[in-house]
Order: structure tokens, then sequence, then C-alpha cells
């Protein structure tokens, strides 16, 4: 798996009409070999803009991240250990948080200033994707409790 790839991919769905979430998704998920991507876009549609475009929730393009990290790397049932992913979900959070500053849609556009066409939210998707693969690089030992799975 290729940053670089991911990024690319990323920036052809956000330029082919997809939205930050989407983009983002989209481009992770064929830079890694998953079978429709598309479709696991339709899981994070209502997500762009802050969530359904009012810009006052989290940005789409880590929304689009996050998914695409529970999908590859989330638990297979209520009796499993979610430590790993929570943990995992803080580290691309905070990673997010490093590069932008804030994780708002409407915050992080403000920051970002004047746009032509969308370019700032697009380099921060192809960002939020490299940040994405690059953890996908290094994965966490599964959770070892078995005691009090639901907090594990």
């Amino acid at each position: 798996m290729n940053n670089e790839t991911a990024a690319i991919n990323t920036l052809k769905y956000f330029n082919g009409a997809y939205h930050c979430a989407e983009a983002v998704a989209c481009g992770v998920a064929e830079a890694l070999g998953l079978e429709d991507p598309h479709g696991l876009a339709r899981n994070v549609a209502a997500f762009g803009g802050g969530i359904g475009k009012t810009e006052e929730e989290l940005c789409g393009a880590l929304s689009g991240a996050l998914m695409i990290l529970g999908h590859l790397e989330g638990r297979h049932g209520p009796s499993s250990c979610w430590q790993d992913m929570a943990d995992r979900a803080t580290e691309l959070r905070s990673r997010f948080v490093e590069l932008h500053g804030c994780t708002r849609c409407g915050e992080l556009l403000d920051r970002m200033g004047q746009q032509t066409d969308m370019d700032k939210c697009r380099e921060l998707a192809a960002r939020t994707a490299t940040i994405l693969t690059d953890m996908l690089r290094t994965r966490t030992e599964p959770c070892k409790s078995k005691e009090n799975v639901s907090c594990c």
C-alpha cells in the first residue's frame, strides 16, 4: 500500500463529484484493493461537509477515514473487545489535529481561508488519506483482556 496512491485516488474521486468523506473512503479503499469502494463510500454519504453540509460537525474527510479504519480493524461482534479500535481512532484523530489544529468542518474552513473550487478541502482530504494509509502500516496487537469486554 502506497500513501501517494491513496492520496491520488482521493483527489481523483473528489474531482469526480464525490464529496470529502466519500472521496477519502473510495480513494483509500481502492488503494488497498478492497472490493466495491463505491459501496463503502455509501456508508459515509451523509457525512460530507461536516454532516449533511452543515459544517457544524466532524470533518467529512476524517469521517471517511474513520469509517475505513473501522471497516478494516473494527470488532466483529458485540462481545468483542473494542479498546484497540478506540485507541486507533484516537490516534487517527490526534494525527489529524496535529496537522490541522481541529476536527470541526466549519472551523477548518475558516482556518483554510477562501477556496477556489474546493481546492483546500481536496488537499485536506488527500492528506487525511495519507494519514490513514500510514497508520494502516502498523497494527496493534489484539485486545488480550477477556474480562468486561464491553469496556476492554
